[in-house]
């Protein structure tokens, strides 16, 4: 009994580490004093997809008839999927919904992310927050923040894309499109299911593990040491099943993330539609940017 109650109060410290009330500012930021940010700080970062080199056309073969293929080439087709995925642009929209047994909490992301160029513009809500909703800017290397805590009404928190963390497992650092690819490129145990219709288009479907550094991926050390301690007291580490739907272009649609401990349970859902849209998306003006050292709070990761 004790084992199981560690081990359930560990899984909740996980998935809410950044906090899961609704009564309080969910985001702090500090800006630097008198620091401001101007519209082009850096160059933009390489894409946050480092997948090993693969063809789109081993992640559509199956998709596009049906017929099986060698096991060996399912976890292939998953990361040539998220390579050719990080190559383009779409309409993103993730959902992540949190339960402890007693309240549910409903998260929502959206916006359009050119994710070859590493831009993109986001809105997050938590509806019945203390803050109920921030505003994301992804460009020339820096992620703007508006509407967090701790910096006057319209102004944007601006902070190195490369700096940011996620504070709690199956959630993205500031709900970055591009960590989702990264984490489904490295998938194990990948098997190949049915095509479905998925958002209006046929897609197949691959099932596996995320591997144990995807589980981490740039978590902050508290949660990795989380990580570390349910691993002691369960004698397996943390288990998250996944699921990506490709579709014929070889270019994912879908993910799905599940962590699911009786009665803790967190999914986390990322569509990716309109594939190559355009996307246009500027920096903030200097004016009403601020230098921030840290974003946390469960609205932005």
């Amino acid at each position: 009994m004790r084992r199981s109650t560690v081990l359930v109060g560990t899984t909740l410290a996980l998935l809410c580490a950044a906090g899961c009330s609704n009564d309080s500012a969910v985001t702090s930021a500090r800006p630097s004093a008198g620091a401001t940010v101007t519209a082009s700080v850096s160059a933009a970062p390489a894409s946050a997809t480092t997948a090993p080199s693969a063809t789109a056309a081993s992640a559509t073969a199956g998709a596009a008839t049906g017929t099986p293929t060698p096991a060996a080439d399912h976890a292939r087709a998953v990361r040539a999927a998220a390579e050719a995925t990080g190559r383009t642009s779409a309409r993103v929209d993730q959902n992540v919904e949190l339960t402890d047994g007693e309240t549910t909490y409903h998260l929502t992301v959206a916006g359009d992310f050119d994710l070859a160029a590493d831009r993109g513009q986001l809105g997050v809500d938590l509806p019945g927050g203390g803050i109920s909703h921030v505003d994301e800017i992804f460009a020339d290397g820096q992620v703007y923040v508006r509407g967090s805590a701790g910096l006057p009404k319209g102004t944007w928190g601006a902070i190195d894309r490369e700096r940011t963390v996620a504070h709690a497992l199956l959630r993205a650092p500031v709900n970055d499109p591009e960590h989702f690819l990264q984490q489904i490129a490295t998938l194990t145990r990948v098997t190949r299911g049915a095509e479905e219709d998925v958002n209006g288009v046929r897609a197949a479907r691959y099932s596996g593990f995320l591997s144990d550094e995807a589980v981490t991926l740039r978590l902050t050390p508290e949660v990795r040491g989380k990580t570390e301690q349910f691993r002691a007291v369960s004698g397996t580490g943390v288990q998250i099943p996944a699921e990506v739907w490709v579709d014929a272009e070889g270019r994912v649609v879908k993910v799905r993330l599940v962590l699911d401990m009786n009665p803790v349970r967190s999914v986390t859902t990322v569509s990716f539609t309109q594939l190559g849209k355009p996307v246009k998306v500027s920096a903030p003006a200097a004016g009403i940017t601020a230098a921030v050292t840290e974003l946390t709070g469960v609205l932005t990761g």
